[in-house]
């Protein structure tokens, strides 16, 4: 506030501005209270949610050590397997750097990992590897363990000593199982061996049991295209004969060129590194039930571990997926001609045949219409000729479009006859400035009366015109339309050629096939 001099001295002006600075000071200072306490607010509010996020992490690790005790006693009912696993990643290990292993003590466990690794190893040391359950037991193996034996040997590069034991794993009604796309994707990917096409009887079935529209779906999948014409285009890429392929010497300076980024892309794309994945998860999968509990039990550890972090997504493998639908991927990645893709058309081969006939039906079309579009109307034509009507009334639009009112030139011609006539009879009359207006007025109307003459002879030549472009038009397009009645035809021609091919290829592939698989 000013002191009282400043305000006594001040006059009526004085006052007034004393007052407005005061009032502008004030709404400064609450402004800048009304900011710092929003900021006040804000970082109390981040406080109180960092607390109670805080809190809330370690509530929920403290929830999780309350579980994991009850975890680790249901897991005390179950017999401690930890040390077998140990034996066996160790066995596994030597294995893969190709060192000998002994057998693993079961130690009195009915458990199938020690007996299937046993398995295992007498199979990589050369043995035949006792389907009955391997060393020191009589039990038969269950599927579990067949299937880790087969994916075992198939990561340690001896997939073709198991190569045998394939079919039995890869039966399916219709949907592959994660492990045995896994397990398709190894052998497609030559981890086994050329065992490919000895698989043919277990997709048999499902081959056979699928009817002519579910092949079109498939091939519509396949080829991402409903049209038919694209879908037999397709068919035929896949059967086409291999492309070469380069020389040994191209390929030796391939390898040298790359340098020492060659082995890198090798590692990059070992197919049998999901196999390895898919070993080590068999083998942490614990005991019977046990699995489930020691996958609970990592996961509360981890919660335990890291309060208030998000864990890191865990592999899930592959997802079941149905099993038309994976020869499908293979027929999309596989370089068309390789043996693996020429086997997998060979599967599919006779289904692909039951859907030529639906493909290569061309369906009835009626002749090409197409719209010409004139200057003065649209018409239809097609390869007979234009629509009678519509044409009809399009040339007659386009004469009446050139007609000059025939009453402007009678009028000008009949006006310069009669300023003629008078001009005429005023000379005579004595009367010489009306007969020069009247004689002046006829040569005005004369030269109007000649340009009307003039301006009907243009129209009529520019309506000629008009009538021959019209008729040009309607001509191109009855040309248009035949030409597309003949590609129409060809189009029908080609597409039964293209059948034929197609099945004399898939029959051959499909005879081939039988004879690779006896």
């Amino acid at each position: 506030m000013p002191d009282d001099w400043d305000w006594f001295w001040a006059g009526e002006h004085g006052r007034d501005r004393l007052l407005r600075e005061e009032v502008e000071s004030l709404s400064y200072q609450a402004s800048a209270a009304s900011s710092r306490a929003n900021r006040m607010q804000s970082q109390l509010a981040r406080l109180q949610g960092s607390l109670e996020s805080r809190l809330t992490a370690l509530s929920k690790a403290f929830d999780a050590y309350v579980e994991l005790g009850d975890v680790r006693e249901q897991l005390a009912g179950y017999p401690d397997t930890s040390a077998i696993r140990r034996d066996v990643m160790a066995v596994i290990e030597q294995l893969s750097q190709g060192l000998p292993a002994g057998p693993i003590d079961p130690r009195g466990l009915d458990y199938w990992l020690p007996y299937a690794t046993n398995a295992v190893t007498e199979i990589v040391a050369g043995g035949t590897g006792d389907r009955s359950g391997g060393v020191g037991t009589a039990a038969p193996l269950g599927p579990e363990a067949k299937l880790y034996v087969v994916v075992a040997v198939g990561a340690l590069g001896k997939g073709e000593l198991v190569a045998d034991r394939l079919p039995e794993l890869l039966i399916s009604d219709r949907t592959l199982t994660g492990n045995q796309v896994l397990l398709l994707d190894a052998v497609v990917a030559g981890v086994y061996g050329p065992a490919l096409a000895s698989l043919e009887p277990a997709f048999r079935p499902m081959v056979q049991g699928t009817d002519p529209a579910g092949w079109r779906d498939w091939i519509a999948k396949a080829a991402d295209t409903t049209n038919e014409d694209q879908m037999l285009t397709w068919l035929r890429a896949q059967v086409a004969d291999p492309a070469p392929t380069a020389t040994p010497a191209a390929g030796t300076a391939k390898q040298q060129s790359s340098g020492q980024q060659q082995p890198e892309e090798q590692q990059a794309a070992d197919p049998r590194a999901p196999l390895r994945q898919l070993v080590s998860s068999m083998i942490g999968a614990g005991y019977g039930a046990e699995g489930a509990l020691l996958a609970r039990s990592r996961e509360l550890r981890w919660q335990i571990e890291h309060p208030g972090q998000a864990r890191p997504e865990v592999d899930q493998g592959q997802e079941a997926v149905d099993a038309l639908d994976r020869l499908s991927h293979y027929a999309r990645t596989l370089p068309v001609g390789s043996p693996e893709h020429r086997t997998v058309i060979g599967w599919l081969a006779p289904g692909l045949l039951t859907a030529i006939d639906p493909l290569a039906a061309a369906p009835p079309r009626a002749p090409a219409e197409l719209s010409v579009r004139t200057y003065y109307g649209q018409v239809d034509v097609t390869a007979a000729g234009p629509d009678a009507g519509r044409a009809k009334q399009v040339l007659a639009n386009a004469e009446a479009s050139g007609v000059v009112p025939p009453g402007r030139l009678y009028g000008y011609g009949i006006a310069a006859g009669a300023a003629a006539v008078l001009a005429l009879v005023t000379a005579l009359a004595g009367q010489p400035v009306l007969a020069v207006l009247l004689v002046i007025a006829a040569v005005v109307c004369g030269v109007l009366c000649v340009l009307q003459l003039r301006a009907r002879q243009e129209a009529a030549e520019a309506t000629r015109i008009a009538l021959n472009q019209v008729h040009q038009q309607l001509d191109d397009g009855v040309q248009r339309a035949k030409k597309a009645d003949l590609a129409a035809i060809e189009s029908i021609q080609e597409r039964a050629r293209l059948a034929d091919h197609l099945r004399l290829r898939l029959t051959d592939r499909t005879v081939a096939d039988q004879s690779l698989t006896g």
